[in-house]
């Protein structure tokens, strides 16, 4: 059983197509045939019906197929591990504030434990990097919220505080000393995330708890950068839901004012996405190790504690 044959037969399988197999793999069509046949020679079995209807596998066929899937993953995982070993290089990404408050503590820390290894940190949004993740052009990824993708591992590592920032005015000094200031503020203009961000996510689900969702809101700007949201805010453009910890140093300095969200603190977990194992290189297995290590030394709530 030729690895060529297994590539023709498992694209041919997935798109459903000798062309579509033969367009990917560079091959003419009557070459990637010629490598089915052989395999259903070599097997004793016939693996695809050529029916009047166009193509579909035989019982021997889909199973061939979860098997050659499996060993051209790991065909991959072997030069992907053998080659990024070599370089040294492990390819991790973090939505903003995990990306700002979280993650440079800890390949502070792991680099003193694997000090040849060199880190490629790619800062973007929660589904960009979960994407990406899934996509394998990230080993690892460290967000804000967790989808319903049944590609991905979501390892639950920290969790932080949702707030609603405001202004530091005498407007919003006063606002906040009614008895339920949280319903006022809400019909305040509004900063919002991106669509694609964690904490929108999460607001998200939080308004539709209190009975309320993002049309509801007065919005008045959608910015994709947090440091660039707090600052906004802090200049009186309006208020906006944000982690404590990216908070922290401006609430600290008096440039902001904070309102919990709720009689009880809000909180959001933060998540290592990661795919299957045994595609991952060794790095990233020790990476993952790590990780739970480091979040049981400094507790569930980190991110708060080092911002």
């Amino acid at each position: 059983m030729d690895i060529r044959q297994l590539e023709a037969f498992a694209s041919t399988a997935r798109h459903r197509s000798f062309s579509e197999a033969a367009k990917e793999l560079y091959l003419s069509q009557p070459t990637v045939s010629a490598h089915i046949r052989a395999l259903e020679q070599e097997l004793h079995v016939r693996l695809i019906n050529r029916t009047t209807k166009g193509f579909e596998l035989t019982g021997n066929g889909r199973r061939l197929f979860a098997y050659a899937q499996r060993i051209l993953e790991l065909r991959e995982k072997a030069l992907h591990e053998i080659s990024a070993e070599r370089s040294g290089i492990l390819q991790i990404g973090a939505s903003s504030v995990p990306g700002i408050h979280i993650l440079p503590a800890m390949l502070g820390e792991f680099h003193r434990l694997s000090p040849n290894l060199q880190f490629r940190l790619h800062i973007s949004d929660s589904i960009d990097v979960i994407r990406r993740v899934t996509e394998g052009s990230l080993e690892l990824g460290l967000v804000g919220t967790r989808t319903k993708n049944p590609s991905c591992v979501f390892q639950p590592l920290f969790t932080d505080e949702l707030i609603l920032i405001l202004p530091n005015t005498p407007y919003y000094q006063e606002l906040l000393k009614e008895e339920n200031p949280l319903s006022r503020l809400l019909s305040e203009p509004f900063v919002l995330r991106e669509e694609s961000s964690g904490t929108r996510t999460e607001l998200e689900h939080f308004l539709s708890g209190y009975g309320k969702n993002l049309r509801d809101l007065k919005i008045v700007a959608y910015i994709n950068s947090n440091s660039a949201l707090i600052e906004s805010v802090s200049g009186g453009l309006g208020v906006s839901v944000v982690s404590r910890s990216a908070a922290k140093n401006a609430l600290n300095h008096g440039r902001l004012l904070a309102c919990p969200l709720g009689e009880d603190a809000l909180m959001r977990t933060f998540y290592l996405v990661y795919g299957d194992r045994l595609l991952l290189t060794s790095a990233a297995l020790r990476f993952i190790d790590f990780a739970c290590r480091f979040r049981q030394e400094e507790g569930s709530s980190g991110p708060s504690n080092q911002a």
